[in-house]
């Protein structure tokens, strides 16, 4: 019931709902000290899918950088997904991811076109946890690898971190291909 909710919050809030693999290639998980051989498949779709995936990220940046390439000028999606971190049922956690990168909106009479920024993503997560009814946390600078330092922060709930969002690191804007601006959360 939660999924639903969520799914249709970040519905309304203009995002699109994608569903990848839950797998991805080696070369992608971040940090990259967290490859865990034993997931790795012994008979993968192809190289770049060798691994299950330890973040639901990895595929939405990979569809960012597609769009990008492909001359689509804004990307603004989510992915409800299982992520793993062992082999046990115990290690398969649900996640959330969301990714906004490009233009805000198309240039018109009344404003100049905007890119995406961090406070974007702060605005679409302060309403999704407003739709959920979450409104005890706080906001702390984040340390994830995931993120350009400075320009991040994670969400606090009862002392443990619950959500974390920013820009992309510039190194994983390299490795991933991707030149403009790009926020992800997770």
């Amino acid at each position: 019931k939660t999924e639903i909710r969520i799914r249709d919050s970040l519905a309304k809030l203009g995002l699109y709902q994608v569903l990848t693999f839950s797998f991805i290639s080696e070369n992608k998980i971040i940090p990259f000290t967290a490859v865990n051989k034993n997931l790795k498949l012994e008979n993968p779709i192809s190289s770049e899918l060798n691994i299950m995936r330890n973040s639901l990220l990895p595929n939405l940046l990979d569809i960012a950088s597609k769009n990008f390439s492909k001359g689509i000028d804004s990307t603004n999606i989510f992915e409800l997904g299982s992520i793993y971190k062992g082999l046990e049922m115990s290690d398969q956690k649900s996640n959330i991811a969301m990714l906004i990168s490009g233009n805000a909106f198309n240039k018109n009479w009344h404003f100049p076109r905007r890119i995406f920024d961090f406070y974007d993503m702060k605005s679409l997560l302060v309403a999704l946890l407003k739709e959920l009814e979450i409104s005890d946390y706080c906001l702390e600078r984040s340390k994830e690898e995931w993120f350009h330092p400075g320009v991040s922060a994670d969400f606090i709930l009862n002392g443990k971190k619950f959500l974390s969002f920013g820009e992309l690191h510039p190194n994983l804007k390299v490795l991933f291909k991707i030149k403009q601006p790009t926020i992800i959360a997770e």
